[in-house]
């Protein structure tokens, strides 16, 4: 790889790291492992000197069922073994990428060489935080258009064979590619410089709003002190209403809505173990229900629940299945997973629900009508908030709804 390519990218590395704007690079060729050495290069040039940071996470996405892209999965791991325990990479098939869509990560990157899915763009694509890297490994670029994958066959209906497609989605991707000012072109095969990320001339820093804690919280300071955003303070502030006693027939429900990577999870985590902490102390037991269609993605969520049980000096108990974190429990406080359909056959005092969009809006309803504390979380723009069932059926339903 030219090392002018790579001084280049590596200034506008730097500037999207100084303004937290993320880059996108692709590594175009047909040589599996020019394409794997493109990307060890540009990692090893990210961890020396972009970012400087003792680990890296990394997201890598590939498709496990065509042998080429586990044998660049294989290439890959052992291309980046110099780089050891700087890089902690989660290796993501397609067909599991939901598992990912829950986590940030500082470097994505996309085998698209077998598959080209908008899916799995749109679910992938936003796991990268301010100041990361995406790159992505496709064919060259001048005959991708003359590659038929097998979402394009799935698409062909009867009588009409794979001479009919027309690659419009292929040629569309490839004229962006070219179009946006942050993206990197480079042809692995003839090591060729397609094109440059725009270098410019003035950066624009990221100053991160100063955090500010209300004087008079129901919630413990020590608590608020884990917020690293003034939104996440915000949401703590309101979820303090769930510790107000509901009426008969009153519900008392919490929206959060926000763009991915804001920390809403997060947040919500740090709120339901500090609401489980004052109502085990005012009751003397207390059990709340965490739901989401998949577990994965919920692990942040209960990565800061159990952090702010502990700031709160309880003993916790972890429950976990395959890895995954499914329970907290601690004297007298119960903190669960639970998917959708089996929450709403369970009594608690407060059920949590993270990205409600993902939700078909029945179920929605049904949750809202078993239980009387509720706090929905939710992405609206972007993959997990493409459906409008949520923001308009349902939050219409809690809008119009006298009792909540």
């Amino acid at each position: 790889m030219l090392k002018s390519f790579i001084s280049t990218l590596v200034l506008s590395l730097k500037q999207a790291v100084a303004s937290n704007h993320r880059r996108l690079v692709v590594l175009s060729g047909s040589r599996d492992d020019r394409l794997i050495g493109g990307v060890a290069r540009i990692l090893e040039a990210y961890l020396s000197e972009v970012v400087r940071r003792k680990e890296v996470s990394v997201l890598y996405a590939y498709h496990a069922f065509y042998g080429d892209g586990v044998r660049r999965r294989e290439l890959f791991e052992e291309a980046v073994e110099e780089l050891g325990d700087k890089l902690d990479v989660d290796f993501v098939p397609y067909h599991e990428s939901v598992r990912a869509m829950g986590a940030t990560y500082d470097v994505a990157i996309l085998d698209l060489i077998n598959n080209l899915e908008p899916n799995d763009l749109g679910k992938l694509v936003g796991v990268v935080r301010g100041g990361g890297v995406l790159i992505f490994m496709t064919p060259p670029l001048d005959r991708w258009e003359g590659v038929v994958t097998r979402f394009q066959e799935l698409l062909l209906t009867h009588k009409y064979g794979v001479e009919s497609l027309r690659h419009i989605f292929v040629r569309r991707f490839i004229r962006k590619l070219m179009e946006h000012d942050g993206i990197a072109i480079y042809d692995v095969d003839r090591d060729k410089v397609i094109k440059l990320p725009k270098i410019l001339e003035e950066v624009r820093y990221f100053e991160g709003r100063r955090i500010v804690i209300p004087e008079k919280t129901i919630f413990p300071k020590r608590v608020y002190e884990l917020a690293l955003t003034q939104d996440q303070v915000n949401v703590l502030r309101i979820m303090e209403r769930l510790y107000e006693k509901v009426e008969r027939d009153r519900k008392l429900n919490i929206v959060i809505t926000a763009d991915r990577g804001r920390g809403k999870s997060c947040a919500v985590g740090i709120g339901i173990a500090t609401l489980a902490h004052k109502l085990r102390r005012s009751k003397g037991r207390d059990r709340i229900i965490v739901t989401e269609p998949s577990e994965a993605n919920v692990q942040s969520l209960f990565q800061l629940a159990a952090k702010t049980l502990r700031v709160l000096r309880h003993d916790v108990e972890v429950e976990e299945r395959g890895g995954l974190i499914t329970g907290l429990s601690s004297k007298g406080i119960e903190i669960t997973y639970l998917t959708p359909l089996e929450s709403v056959r369970r009594g608690a005092d407060v059920i949590a629900v993270d990205e409600a969009a993902g939700l078909q809006v029945p179920m929605l309803y049904a949750i809202h009508r078993n239980f009387s504390k509720a706090v929905f979380s939710s992405t609206i723009h972007g993959y997990e908030g493409a459906g409008r069932g949520f923001s308009v059926r349902f939050l219409g339903l809690l809008r119009r709804d006298p009792s909540t």
